[in-house]
């Protein structure tokens, strides 16, 4: 059982009258106080302690009661050792309501699920409680670092990458957020810029701070399985090594491209392409009937305007078209410093990978359409991150990268067989259709492509490529080829039924719906709750 001790904070006249107020039934263990001099006496009865003991305790394990005139200041101390506000420390008034509505303690042999409490799904969390209460889960939320929380190290150049603190690597789980905050691929990152290493050294401590303080959580709640968003978000990838390292199941959620659907994973903890979605086809594909697939991907289609979220939406403006006979090859672009691309792209950073294929289309006398990612499109929101902390625009990042190569940027705005919308000008699916191949790195764009009959060329890890219907690229030196393959019409690999299969396991079977019942489903399936979906029933 989870139990939690009670100190306080404070070991003066207003703690005594804080003290003679406080109800019978909420036992206090004992006192700590800044002063020295009181250390090891004893206070209405209870022993007076050294505050950094708490330092030592389990986050989780204890609930401290500030029982002095200066709150401020020792709220400020305890978020140095981890402790949050309401999760771990109140004033008096506060804390007794708070302590009086904590989760009744379930028996230990029912196993317990951590879950971030975030905003990202619409998920009603009091109401994913009740759901998994009923199948004997206990849902607690996941504990998060405060802004605040920094752990001093040393940090050089030369040893960054290899630093660890918990067993976390902290440059591997602090870079996403890195290279998002500067705005920057990987290979344009500089350790030698003052503004990139500052970045990166202000990240790394609190991802060590993160490492630390929901280590010490961990070991105290010990759940079966925690549920965290995408993966690779600094205090993510940090829960997702520590529970990777404890035995602990993780589930990782994010987006599909239907915004009423959620792609996940329970292995590596990443839901952002590395997820199980070709197992699922490969359990399923020999079952399903191809009519009711068929019929599926044709009402995607048909409705597909309405399914997409806000930030993927295109206008329903088209493309005048190429030059007739032309072949068109076109680029459904990534947002330049996505996940998706940063980790999973064969072909190295989307500039590199725009670059290929452009030159390529141009050479060969096709036209050349690169769509930017809407997201990237101007008047883009800038966003706000609390840990790290940091402030991002997506605006214009890949355009901003694609000029800083002056001749790729020539090729792209003054050669006529080159078409880029860079401000979300032309509808995607219309240019889609206009075109004759389409090539990304992952974008969920591509299984779009495939759905609309368009031979599909994908350079990165790609959770519908490697099924036989797409050309898969391993290299830059490949390119080439690939793209020559997909425009012989006797290559072509984008088989109707083949597609209709797997988008219709994928969605149907695979993903999981966006909602509070959706996501208690899958962390009941994930502990054993539940059993595996079966085929939906058809009329």
């Amino acid at each position: 059982m989870m139990t939690r001790k009670i100190v306080f904070f404070g070991a003066s006249e207003g703690a005594r009258q804080a003290w003679r107020r406080w109800p019978s039934d909420l036992s206090v263990s004992f006192f700590v106080d800044n002063d020295p001099a009181k250390w090891g006496s004893t206070f209405e009865g209870l022993p007076v302690r050294d505050p950094s003991l708490l330092a030592d305790e389990p986050l989780g394990s204890v609930f401290i009661v500030i029982a002095s005139r200066w709150y401020e200041d020792i709220a400020r101390q305890l978020g140095t050792w981890g402790f949050s506000p309401r999760l771990d420390f109140a004033d008096p008034g506060e804390a007794v309501g708070i302590l009086r509505a904590s989760t009744p303690d379930l028996p230990a042999s029912d196993a317990v699920a951590a879950v971030f409490e975030d905003h990202w799904f619409g998920v009603d969390y009091d109401q994913l409680r009740e759901h998994l209460a009923h199948a004997g889960i206990r849902a607690i939320p996941a504990r998060l670092p405060s802004e605040l929380a920094r752990l001093d190290l040393d940090i050089d150049r030369d040893t960054c990458r290899a630093l660890r603190v918990s067993g976390v690597p902290l440059f591997d789980a602090c870079f996403f957020d890195v290279c998002v905050a500067l705005g920057v691929t990987p290979d344009r990152f500089n350790p030698d810029s003052a503004s990139h290493w500052n970045t990166l050294v202000e990240h790394m401590r609190c991802a060590a701070a993160a490492a630390t303080i929901i280590g010490r959580w961990l070991d105290w709640a010990r759940p079966d399985a925690v549920v965290i968003p995408q993966g690779h978000l600094t205090v993510c990838a940090v829960y997702r090594y520590l529970a990777v390292l404890r035995g602990i199941r993780v589930i990782a959620l994010e987006f599909s491209l239907d915004r009423r659907l959620l792609v996940w994973d329970d292995v590596a903890g990443i839901a952002v392409n590395r997820i199980p979605a070709r197992n699922y086809y490969w359990r399923w594909a020999d079952l399903v009937d191809p009519r009711d697939a068929r019929r599926y991907v044709d009402e995607y289609l048909a409705s597909i305007r309405t399914v997409k979220t806000d930030d993927h939406r295109s206008p329903n403006r088209h493309w005048p078209g190429a030059e007739a006979g032309r072949p068109v090859v076109l680029y459904l672009a990534n947002v330049l410093t996505d996940s998706s691309v940063l980790f999973n792209s064969r072909v190295g950073s989307q500039v590199d990978a725009i670059r290929a294929v452009a030159r390529w289309a141009v050479e060969h006398g096709c036209t050349f359409v690169l769509k930017i990612h809407p997201r990237e499109r101007p008047g883009s929101p800038v966003m706000r991150r609390a840990f790290p902390p940091a402030e991002y625009s997506y605006e214009g990042l890949t355009i901003a990268a694609l000029q800083e190569d002056v001749g790729l940027w020539q090729l792209l705005s003054t050669s006529g067989q080159c078409v880029v919308d860079a401000d979300n000008r032309y509808d995607t699916c219309d240019l889609i259709r206009r075109s004759d191949v389409c090539v990304t790195v992952c974008s969920q764009a591509g299984l779009e492509a495939l759905l609309l009959g368009r031979e599909t060329v994908v350079l990165g890890e790609a959770y519908y490529g490697g099924l036989g219907f797409t050309h898969d690229v391993q290299s830059l030196e490949q390119v080439g080829p690939a793209l020559a393959a997909a425009l012989d019409p006797d290559r072509r690999r984008a088989d109707e039924d083949r597609i209709a299969r797997f988008f219709y396991v994928f969605a149907r079977i695979y993903c999981i719906e966006r909602s509070t019942a959706g996501v208690a489903s899958l962390v009941r399936r994930t502990l054993g709750r539940e059993r595996l979906p079966v085929l939906p029933a058809t009329a």
